[in-house]
């Protein structure tokens, strides 16, 4: 129905009561796979309640195919998360296919919550494709939180295609929240993956509370698969209470799969007397 007459379905779709908002949806959906422009069109007659609806069915279609339209739009919506959600969206697709137009765009978009929410997208967006453009665009951010969070999105993308270079680059940033949040996360996967390059990556990253959090995801991460590998990083654990704990997650596992081994590196651990005494033997 709605492939051969589209109006009379949307019609029908506006006058249902209780199937109402699943009738809109489908309507939108395929109208807008047919016709964007006529889709698009169609919505802003809607009433409020309804064009928000139809817009969380034709966002992502309508970001890709036409992004400084819907850029447009999404300024004239009302503050709020609709708005923060739609233009995050847009500019998050934008940047992956064009992300010098979608900054120069951004520079028109006033400061508050809805410029935050489309900056985010455009950090991601441009690091899907391009992170290493993309980190340099978020270096020239000024230092604070909007800066910080973009940096987030650049280095949830980045991390996956290429570990070392995002540690590099994460590690330019100061202690803080930021650095050690995101250290952590980084070296835990990169850890499951290459856990020889992450690990020489950790014996060259300074001292700090980001270095403490990377090497206790490192050892947890390799906890079960490789013992061995991850023993030597107990002992370049700071801080006391962390190294107990570290050697206490890896002691059974090693125990079982290496016994020489495991009994070779208790005699190495630099733990006092009373807190060796507790680990198994």
């Amino acid at each position: 129905w709605t492939a051969t007459d589209p109006q009379a379905a949307a019609e029908y779709a506006l006058s249902a009561n209780d199937s109402r908002a699943m009738l809109l949806s489908q309507v939108a959906t395929r109208r807008a796979q047919k016709d964007l422009n006529a889709t698009v069109a169609w919505m802003k007659q809607l009433p409020t309640e309804d064009q928000t609806r139809v817009l969380q069915d034709i966002k992502l279609q309508w970001s890709q195919a036409d992004p400084q339209s819907a850029a447009t739009y999404g300024l004239s919506l009302a503050a709020g998360s609709t708005q923060n959600n739609f233009l995050n969206q847009v500019a998050n697709a934008w940047a992956a296919t064009d992300p010098k137009a979608a900054v120069a765009w951004l520079a028109q978009v006033p400061e508050g919550d809805a410029r935050f929410s489309a900056l985010n997208g455009i950090a991601a967006g441009w690091a899907q494709t391009a992170p290493q453009e993309a980190a340099n665009f978020v270096a020239s951010l000024p230092p604070g939180k909007t800066q910080e969070a973009a940096a987030r999105n650049v280095l949830f993308e980045w991390r996956r295609a290429d570990p070392a270079a995002a540690a590099t680059w994460l590690a330019k940033f100061p202690e803080g929240e930021l650095r050690t949040d995101v250290m952590q996360r980084l070296v835990d996967d990169w850890a499951e993956n290459d856990a020889a390059a992450a690990g020489k990556f950790l014996e060259e990253l300074p001292a700090g509370t980001s270095r403490e959090a990377a090497l206790n995801a490192y050892i947890g991460r390799l906890a079960i698969q490789s013992p061995e590998s991850a023993a030597p990083f107990v002992n370049q654990i700071a801080d006391e209470n962390q190294r107990f704990s570290a050697a206490q997650t890896l002691a059974r596992t090693y125990q079982r799969s290496d016994p020489a081994g495991y009994s070779q590196w208790l005699t190495t651990l630099n733990l006092p007397e009373e807190k060796l005494k507790l680990l198994p033997k």
